[in-house]
Protein backbone atom coordinates (compact mmCIF):
# COMPACT_ATOMS: atom_id res chain seq x y z
CA UNK A 1 0.00 0.00 0.00
CA UNK A 2 1.32 3.47 -0.89
CA UNK A 3 2.56 5.70 1.96
CA UNK A 4 -0.06 8.40 1.19
CA UNK A 5 -2.87 5.86 1.42
CA UNK A 6 -1.54 4.60 4.72
CA UNK A 7 -1.38 8.14 6.08
CA UNK A 8 -4.98 8.85 5.05
CA UNK A 9 -6.16 5.63 6.68
CA UNK A 10 -4.37 6.52 9.92
CA UNK A 11 -5.96 9.99 9.96
CA UNK A 12 -9.42 8.56 9.30
CA UNK A 13 -9.05 5.98 12.07
CA UNK A 14 -7.98 8.60 14.60
CA UNK A 15 -10.92 10.87 13.73
CA UNK A 16 -13.53 8.11 13.71
CA UNK A 17 -12.39 6.22 16.79
CA UNK A 18 -13.99 6.80 20.19
CA UNK A 19 -12.57 5.91 23.57
CA UNK A 20 -13.08 2.32 24.72
CA UNK A 21 -16.15 1.73 26.87
CA UNK A 22 -17.07 -1.35 28.92
CA UNK A 23 -19.40 -4.02 27.57
CA UNK A 24 -20.66 -6.55 30.09
CA UNK A 25 -21.73 -9.29 27.68
CA UNK A 26 -18.91 -10.09 25.32
CA UNK A 27 -19.41 -13.06 22.97
CA UNK A 28 -17.03 -16.02 22.96
CA UNK A 29 -14.13 -15.68 20.55
CA UNK A 30 -12.58 -18.16 18.17
CA UNK A 31 -8.90 -18.17 19.16
CA UNK A 32 -6.12 -19.67 17.05
CA UNK A 33 -4.61 -22.09 19.57
CA UNK A 34 -1.67 -24.27 18.63
CA UNK A 35 1.52 -25.60 20.21
CA UNK A 36 3.66 -23.81 17.62
CA UNK A 37 2.96 -20.87 15.35
CA UNK A 38 5.62 -20.69 12.67
CA UNK A 39 3.46 -19.59 9.77
CA UNK A 40 0.47 -17.39 9.08
CA UNK A 41 -2.53 -18.88 10.94
CA UNK A 42 -4.64 -17.97 7.92
CA UNK A 43 -5.91 -14.67 6.59
CA UNK A 44 -3.60 -12.51 8.72
CA UNK A 45 -1.65 -9.50 7.54
CA UNK A 46 2.06 -10.32 7.76
CA UNK A 47 4.91 -8.29 9.21
CA UNK A 48 8.42 -9.12 8.02
CA UNK A 49 11.16 -6.74 9.08
CA UNK A 50 13.81 -8.11 6.74
CA UNK A 51 13.18 -7.98 2.99
CA UNK A 52 9.37 -7.93 3.15
CA UNK A 53 7.55 -9.11 0.05
CA UNK A 54 5.06 -6.94 -1.81
CA UNK A 55 2.25 -8.42 0.30
CA UNK A 56 3.99 -7.95 3.66
CA UNK A 57 4.60 -4.96 5.92
CA UNK A 58 7.99 -4.02 7.36
CA UNK A 59 6.60 -2.76 10.69
CA UNK A 60 3.69 -3.53 12.96
CA UNK A 61 2.68 0.14 12.74
CA UNK A 62 2.20 -0.07 8.98
CA UNK A 63 0.19 -3.29 9.27
CA UNK A 64 -2.10 -1.73 11.88
CA UNK A 65 -2.56 1.34 9.66
CA UNK A 66 -3.54 -0.91 6.77
CA UNK A 67 -6.53 -2.17 8.77
CA UNK A 68 -8.06 1.26 8.31
CA UNK A 69 -11.68 1.78 9.32
CA UNK A 70 -12.69 -1.87 9.03
CA UNK A 71 -14.52 -3.32 12.04
CA UNK A 72 -14.32 -7.04 11.28
CA UNK A 73 -12.24 -9.51 13.31
CA UNK A 74 -8.68 -9.27 11.95
CA UNK A 75 -5.26 -10.71 12.75
CA UNK A 76 -1.61 -9.85 12.20
CA UNK A 77 1.24 -12.38 12.11
CA UNK A 78 4.78 -11.20 12.87
CA UNK A 79 7.83 -13.03 11.57
CA UNK A 80 10.97 -13.29 13.76
CA UNK A 81 12.93 -10.11 14.28
CA UNK A 82 13.45 -7.00 16.38
CA UNK A 83 11.17 -4.12 15.46
CA UNK A 84 12.34 -0.72 16.68
CA UNK A 85 9.12 1.29 16.84
CA UNK A 86 6.42 2.72 19.06
CA UNK A 87 3.07 1.29 18.05
CA UNK A 88 -0.41 2.49 18.96
CA UNK A 89 -3.13 -0.02 18.09
CA UNK A 90 -6.42 1.83 17.73
CA UNK A 91 -8.54 -0.51 15.65
CA UNK A 92 -12.33 -0.55 15.97
CA UNK A 93 -12.76 -4.32 15.54
CA UNK A 94 -11.44 -7.42 17.30
CA UNK A 95 -7.72 -7.91 16.65
CA UNK A 96 -5.25 -10.73 17.32
CA UNK A 97 -1.49 -10.14 17.03
CA UNK A 98 0.55 -13.34 16.75
CA UNK A 99 4.31 -13.61 17.12
CA UNK A 100 6.31 -16.41 15.53
CA UNK A 101 7.03 -19.13 18.09
CA UNK A 102 8.08 -22.77 18.05
CA UNK A 103 6.39 -23.21 21.44
CA UNK A 104 3.51 -20.85 22.10
CA UNK A 105 3.16 -21.90 25.73
CA UNK A 106 6.60 -20.64 26.77
CA UNK A 107 7.51 -16.95 26.70
CA UNK A 108 11.21 -17.81 26.61
CA UNK A 109 10.81 -19.20 23.09
CA UNK A 110 9.49 -15.94 21.64
CA UNK A 111 11.33 -14.69 18.54
CA UNK A 112 9.59 -11.36 17.99
CA UNK A 113 10.57 -8.22 19.90
CA UNK A 114 9.18 -4.69 19.72
CA UNK A 115 11.59 -2.21 21.28
CA UNK A 116 11.99 1.47 22.10
CA UNK A 117 14.08 3.58 24.47
CA UNK A 118 11.86 6.66 24.74
CA UNK A 119 11.03 8.23 28.10
CA UNK A 120 7.65 9.78 28.84
CA UNK A 121 9.32 13.21 28.88
CA UNK A 122 10.81 12.70 25.43
CA UNK A 123 7.64 11.18 23.97
CA UNK A 124 5.22 13.64 25.57
CA UNK A 125 3.41 11.40 28.05
CA UNK A 126 3.34 7.88 29.46
CA UNK A 127 1.15 6.43 26.70
CA UNK A 128 3.30 7.87 23.95
CA UNK A 129 6.50 6.41 25.39
CA UNK A 130 5.13 2.86 25.09
CA UNK A 131 6.67 0.43 22.66
CA UNK A 132 3.12 -0.93 22.35
CA UNK A 133 -0.09 0.86 23.30
CA UNK A 134 -3.24 -1.22 22.97
CA UNK A 135 -5.99 1.39 22.88
CA UNK A 136 -9.32 -0.26 22.25
CA UNK A 137 -11.42 -3.30 23.04
CA UNK A 138 -11.12 -6.99 22.18
CA UNK A 139 -7.40 -7.32 21.44
CA UNK A 140 -5.11 -10.28 22.05
CA UNK A 141 -1.31 -10.47 21.75
CA UNK A 142 0.48 -13.83 21.61
CA UNK A 143 4.20 -14.57 21.95
CA UNK A 144 5.60 -11.09 21.46
CA UNK A 145 8.30 -9.51 23.62
CA UNK A 146 7.93 -5.78 24.20
CA UNK A 147 10.62 -3.69 25.84
CA UNK A 148 11.58 -0.17 26.77
CA UNK A 149 15.34 -0.21 27.24
CA UNK A 150 15.81 3.29 28.66
CA UNK A 151 16.62 1.97 32.14
CA UNK A 152 16.79 3.83 35.45
CA UNK A 153 16.18 7.54 35.87
CA UNK A 154 12.86 8.24 34.16
CA UNK A 155 9.42 6.85 33.45
CA UNK A 156 9.68 4.75 30.31
CA UNK A 157 6.75 2.46 29.50
CA UNK A 158 6.98 -0.77 27.52
CA UNK A 159 3.25 -1.58 27.25
CA UNK A 160 0.08 0.43 27.88
CA UNK A 161 -3.28 -1.34 27.87
CA UNK A 162 -6.31 0.94 27.65
CA UNK A 163 -9.57 -0.87 27.03
CA UNK A 164 -11.72 -3.88 27.76
CA UNK A 165 -11.13 -7.53 26.94
CA UNK A 166 -7.42 -7.12 26.30
CA UNK A 167 -5.43 -10.32 26.77
CA UNK A 168 -1.72 -11.05 26.46
CA UNK A 169 -0.44 -14.62 26.29
CA UNK A 170 3.19 -15.70 26.84
CA UNK A 171 4.47 -12.20 26.21
CA UNK A 172 7.62 -10.67 27.67
CA UNK A 173 7.26 -7.11 28.98
CA UNK A 174 10.57 -5.49 29.94
CA UNK A 175 11.44 -2.13 31.46
CA UNK A 176 12.62 -0.48 34.64
CA UNK A 177 10.30 2.26 35.90
CA UNK A 178 6.63 1.99 34.87
CA UNK A 179 7.06 -1.06 32.65
CA UNK A 180 3.39 -2.07 32.25
CA UNK A 181 0.69 0.59 32.38
CA UNK A 182 -2.41 -1.57 32.90
CA UNK A 183 -4.38 1.61 32.60
CA UNK A 184 -8.10 0.81 32.47
CA UNK A 185 -10.58 -1.90 31.55
CA UNK A 186 -10.86 -5.68 31.95
CA UNK A 187 -7.54 -7.36 31.17
CA UNK A 188 -5.88 -10.78 31.31
CA UNK A 189 -2.18 -11.66 31.33
CA UNK A 190 -1.29 -15.35 31.14
CA UNK A 191 2.18 -16.94 31.28
CA UNK A 192 3.78 -13.56 30.77
CA UNK A 193 7.18 -12.42 32.00
CA UNK A 194 7.09 -8.87 33.39
CA UNK A 195 10.32 -7.20 34.52
CA UNK A 196 11.04 -3.89 36.20
CA UNK A 197 12.00 -2.13 39.41
CA UNK A 198 9.92 0.90 40.35
CA UNK A 199 6.08 0.84 40.21
CA UNK A 200 6.48 -1.37 37.19
CA UNK A 201 2.88 -2.60 37.06
CA UNK A 202 0.64 0.41 37.53
CA UNK A 203 -2.73 1.87 36.59
CA UNK A 204 -6.46 1.48 37.12
CA UNK A 205 -7.37 -1.73 35.28
CA UNK A 206 -9.19 -4.81 36.55
CA UNK A 207 -6.33 -7.12 35.60
CA UNK A 208 -5.63 -10.81 36.22
CA UNK A 209 -2.03 -12.05 36.12
CA UNK A 210 -2.13 -15.84 35.90
CA UNK A 211 0.94 -18.08 36.00
CA UNK A 212 3.17 -15.09 35.25
CA UNK A 213 6.74 -14.41 36.33
CA UNK A 214 7.13 -11.00 37.96
CA UNK A 215 10.85 -10.20 38.07
CA UNK A 216 12.50 -7.30 39.91
CA UNK A 217 15.64 -5.83 38.33
CA UNK A 218 16.14 -3.01 40.84
CA UNK A 219 14.76 -1.72 44.13
CA UNK A 220 11.20 -0.41 44.38
CA UNK A 221 7.57 -1.51 44.39
CA UNK A 222 6.05 -3.95 41.96
CA UNK A 223 2.60 -2.37 41.80
CA UNK A 224 1.18 1.14 42.00
CA UNK A 225 -2.54 0.59 41.69
CA UNK A 226 -4.56 3.73 40.97
CA UNK A 227 -7.99 2.77 42.30
CA UNK A 228 -9.49 6.11 43.34
CA UNK A 229 -12.59 5.08 45.31
CA UNK A 230 -14.39 2.08 46.74
CA UNK A 231 -16.76 2.05 43.74
CA UNK A 232 -13.85 1.85 41.29
CA UNK A 233 -13.58 -1.66 39.77
CA UNK A 234 -9.78 -1.55 39.55
CA UNK A 235 -8.04 -4.58 41.05
CA UNK A 236 -4.75 -6.31 40.38
CA UNK A 237 -4.97 -10.06 40.99
CA UNK A 238 -1.75 -12.09 40.87
CA UNK A 239 -2.69 -15.76 40.79
CA UNK A 240 -0.31 -18.74 40.83
CA UNK A 241 2.54 -16.49 39.76
CA UNK A 242 6.23 -16.33 40.66
CA UNK A 243 7.62 -13.20 42.31
CA UNK A 244 11.38 -13.23 41.99
CA UNK A 245 14.58 -11.34 41.15
CA UNK A 246 15.63 -10.82 37.56
CA UNK A 247 19.01 -12.09 36.47
CA UNK A 248 21.71 -9.85 37.93
CA UNK A 249 19.60 -8.43 40.78
CA UNK A 250 20.81 -10.07 44.00
CA UNK A 251 19.69 -7.65 46.73
CA UNK A 252 17.23 -9.29 49.11
CA UNK A 253 14.39 -7.36 50.72
CA UNK A 254 14.73 -4.35 48.40
CA UNK A 255 11.32 -4.68 46.76
CA UNK A 256 7.73 -4.34 47.88
CA UNK A 257 4.57 -5.99 46.62
CA UNK A 258 3.03 -2.60 46.04
CA UNK A 259 2.15 0.89 47.14
CA UNK A 260 -1.03 2.93 46.64
CA UNK A 261 -1.02 5.35 43.72
CA UNK A 262 -4.76 5.82 44.27
CA UNK A 263 -6.14 6.22 47.78
CA UNK A 264 -8.20 3.01 47.54
CA UNK A 265 -5.62 0.88 45.74
CA UNK A 266 -6.52 -2.82 45.62
CA UNK A 267 -4.08 -5.69 45.01
CA UNK A 268 -3.98 -9.37 45.96
CA UNK A 269 -1.31 -12.03 45.56
CA UNK A 270 -2.85 -15.49 45.84
CA UNK A 271 -1.24 -18.91 45.59
CA UNK A 272 2.00 -17.28 44.41
CA UNK A 273 5.61 -18.20 45.04
CA UNK A 274 7.28 -15.15 46.61
CA UNK A 275 11.06 -15.06 46.94
CA UNK A 276 13.17 -13.13 49.44
CA UNK A 277 13.48 -10.26 46.97
CA UNK A 278 10.36 -8.96 48.79
CA UNK A 279 10.87 -6.94 51.97
CA UNK A 280 9.36 -8.50 55.09
CA UNK A 281 7.03 -5.49 55.47
CA UNK A 282 5.49 -6.39 52.13
CA UNK A 283 3.87 -3.08 51.26
CA UNK A 284 4.82 0.59 51.42
CA UNK A 285 3.25 4.05 51.07
CA UNK A 286 2.66 6.59 48.30
CA UNK A 287 -0.70 8.42 48.18
CA UNK A 288 -1.46 10.58 51.21
CA UNK A 289 -4.27 9.33 53.48
CA UNK A 290 -4.57 6.12 51.47
CA UNK A 291 -6.72 3.25 52.73
CA UNK A 292 -5.61 0.48 50.37
CA UNK A 293 -6.80 -3.11 50.28
CA UNK A 294 -3.55 -5.06 50.09
CA UNK A 295 -4.03 -8.81 50.52
CA UNK A 296 -2.20 -12.12 50.34
CA UNK A 297 -3.68 -15.60 50.31
CA UNK A 298 -1.97 -19.01 50.47
CA UNK A 299 1.38 -17.87 49.11
CA UNK A 300 4.63 -19.78 49.56
CA UNK A 301 8.35 -19.03 49.43
CA UNK A 302 10.98 -17.20 51.45
CA UNK A 303 9.23 -13.85 51.05
CA UNK A 304 5.70 -15.02 51.84
CA UNK A 305 5.78 -14.73 55.65
CA UNK A 306 3.16 -12.10 56.56
CA UNK A 307 3.99 -11.69 60.27
CA UNK A 308 5.78 -8.34 59.71
CA UNK A 309 3.50 -7.01 56.98
CA UNK A 310 2.33 -3.38 57.04
CA UNK A 311 -0.86 -1.94 55.53
CA UNK A 312 -2.22 -5.42 54.85
CA UNK A 313 -5.81 -6.66 55.02
CA UNK A 314 -6.21 -10.32 55.94
CA UNK A 315 -7.69 -12.25 53.02
CA UNK A 316 -10.10 -15.08 53.83
CA UNK A 317 -10.47 -16.47 50.30
CA UNK A 318 -9.00 -16.20 46.84
CA UNK A 319 -10.45 -13.86 44.22
CA UNK A 320 -12.32 -15.40 41.28
CA UNK A 321 -12.66 -14.27 37.68
CA UNK A 322 -16.29 -13.35 38.23
CA UNK A 323 -15.42 -11.28 41.30
CA UNK A 324 -12.84 -9.38 39.29
CA UNK A 325 -14.70 -8.81 36.04
CA UNK A 326 -18.35 -9.64 36.66
CA UNK A 327 -20.35 -11.15 33.83
CA UNK A 328 -18.69 -13.52 31.36
CA UNK A 329 -14.99 -14.33 31.10
CA UNK A 330 -15.37 -16.13 27.75
CA UNK A 331 -13.37 -13.38 26.04
CA UNK A 332 -10.18 -14.77 27.65
CA UNK A 333 -8.54 -18.14 27.11
CA UNK A 334 -8.44 -19.20 30.76
CA UNK A 335 -6.97 -22.60 29.85
CA UNK A 336 -3.79 -21.17 28.35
Amino acid sequence: MHAISLLLLCIFALVAYTSPTPTQNHPSRTIQKRSARTSNPGGCLEVQGTDPSSTQYSTLSSAVAALGSDTTHQCIFMWPGTYNERVTVQYAGDLDIYGYSVNTGIQGDNEVTITTDETSTEAGDLDASSALHLYGNNYTVWNVNIENTYGAGSQAVAVTTTGNYIAMYACGIYGYQDTLYAKSGYQYFSRCYIEGADDFIFGDAAAWFGDCTIACNGGGSITANNRASTTDTAWYVFDSSTITAASGWTTTGANYLGRPWGVDARVIYQKCSISDVINSQGWTTLAADATPTFEEFENTGAGSDTSDRLYETVATASVTYSALWGGSSSWADLSF
